[in-house]
């Protein structure tokens, strides 16, 4: 927002003419739309007056005139495909698909062709329009010829073929109708990798025999993560995990729910889950949780843990471990093993 003064008139007296124009009971004010134009949404204006003769005793309107001010055409964009899909979130190589809504004045979908589109390189420290930088893009509107919206349409905006720069990507489109031409802004997506780290647990490995009162969880991740564990007795994990187990993508976990060949048994209910700053445990007949540093070693490629299993029961138990990358996209890992630990 901001305070400028405008031109205005009185009858035939115009106040960038006369120091003042006179109103003697009623009068229409013709108040004149600045060169920038009216601001698009609802401008206020504020008025002085000053009874004649006296100068000195002004009385401030300051909520008495406003107006919505609206372009010959507005508009809005959707995170929506073609195919009437919900999507928000793009890999650095893919195309990006958004709908855009177009109508007149009156709130009527209106036929326009789309004439210009750009979008803005990604920034952590700009989040209005003004200080964006805008880049042409090169698009087409989905299934029409001459890049034509009735109304609304879905625009291809082409990757570049360096591809995209990862983070939120805002999107801005010329439209051009028989009334001349407007630009509608504030459409957005993120571009983000969506691939998810892969994990590889080192130790303990599948049907390994703890035997000491404490073991490391050692695994690597392929790229930057921060990981959580959680600890099952082996029942309760095959209930959970190992439904259609035959048919995972997950070496790890084909092994780990392979209770024919590994023998695994562990019926009486242990649990426990650890973040970098959060444990929670319930292990034989004892619950609790700690929230403090835990120890957990995460947040790079290479990640380890260290538990103590003194209040472990004889059983098997299975290990799920969960890691995201910095676009949140997470990753996955499984290992069951026994603990036969006898303090």
């Amino acid at each position: 927002g901001k305070k400028e003064e405008y031109v205005f008139k009185v009858g035939n007296c115009w106040s960038n003419v006369s120091s003042y124009c006179l109103v003697n009971g009623s009068k229409n004010v013709t108040i004149f739309v600045p060169s920038s134009g009216w601001k698009e949404g609802y401008n206020y204006l504020q008025a002085e007056w000053s009874e004649y003769g006296d100068t000195t005793s002004t009385v401030q309107d300051t909520s008495g005139v406003w107006f919505n001010g609206v372009d010959i055409y507005n508009g809005y964009f959707s995170n929506v495909n073609q195919n009437n899909a919900w999507r928000y979130y793009y890999g650095q190589n893919e195309s990006v698909v958004i709908k855009i809504n177009v109508q007149n004045k009156s709130s009527n979908p209106v036929k326009v062709n789309i004439t210009k589109v750009e979008y803005s390189t990604p920034s952590t420290t700009c989040w209005s329009d003004s200080c964006r930088t805008y880049i042409n893009a090169s698009y087409s509107v989905v299934n029409k010829a001459n890049n034509e919206v009735n109304g609304s349409g879905f625009i291809r905006i082409t990757k570049p073929s360096t591809n995209w720069s990862k983070g939120y990507m805002y999107i801005r489109a010329t439209v051009t109708g028989p009334s001349g031409s407007v630009r509608i802004s504030n459409g957005n997506v993120q571009i983000k990798d969506p691939t998810p780290p892969v994990i590889n647990i080192t130790t303990p490995r599948v049907s390994q025999n703890i035997t000491k009162k404490w073991f490391y969880v050692n695994w690597t991740t392929s790229e930057t993560a921060s990981c959580n564990l959680y600890l099952y007795n082996y029942q309760q994990f095959r209930s959970s995990y190992c439904n259609n187990w035959g048919n995972s993508s997950s070496s790890m976990l084909i092994k780990s729910c392979n209770v024919t060949k590994h023998k695994f048994n562990g019926s009486r209910y242990s649990s426990e889950y650890v973040s970098s700053n959060y444990r929670s445990w319930t292990l034989n007949n004892t619950y609790g949780w700690k929230s403090d540093s835990t120890g957990l070693s995460t947040g790079g490629t290479s990640h380890y843990y260290q538990f103590n299993v003194s209040e472990y029961l004889k059983q098997s138990y299975a290990l799920h471990v969960t890691c995201n990358d910095e676009d949140w996209n997470m990753g996955s890992a499984y290992t069951a093993f026994r603990i036969n630990f006898t303090g």
